[in-house]
């Protein structure tokens, strides 16, 4: 094998070009929406429980809460990892979701803040598969007018 870098062509209607709106992949419908459903309930569910015992012992302060998400290295390092993966996911989310026309994002960000990672990330696939479904539903019916 050579260490040269070898390039692959890509047929010209494979590529995307600026302007060009995304396609939905899939057809997973109704059974991928229940489930970013629970999902999301899941994913509000725990943090809430688990912030709730937290407040309920030490109060509303927010530099506890601070203190207490950074105890020491191992949890600092799942915590930056998480703040991070969550600012990255809103900014590639938030630029999907107007290339697609999914609406609702500032529930997305806000849920994301709030409450977590765990809830916001569900939700936004939740609101771009109903996104999907409904230009399924219009593109059926223009196809059967």
């Amino acid at each position: 094998m050579s260490d040269k870098l070898q390039f692959v062509a890509v047929p010209e209607a494979c590529r995307l070009r600026v302007g060009d709106k995304l396609k939905f992949v899939g057809q997973g419908g109704i059974a991928m929406k229940k489930f970013y459903f629970v999902a999301m309930i899941i994913g509000a569910a725990v943090p809430l429980y688990l912030f709730s015992q937290h407040f309920a012992a030490h109060g509303f302060g927010l530099s506890d809460f601070v203190a207490a998400s950074f105890p020491n290295p191992a949890a600092s390092g799942l915590v930056a990892d998480l703040l991070l993966s969550a600012t990255l996911g809103l900014i590639v989310f938030g630029r999907e979701a107007r290339a697609l026309g999914v609406r609702g994002f500032w529930a997305v960000a806000l849920g994301t803040i709030l409450i977590g990672f765990s809830f916001g990330l569900p939700l936004y696939l939740y609101l771009r598969e109903s996104r999907a479904e409904a230009e399924r539903s219009h593109s059926y019916r223009a196809a059967t007018s």
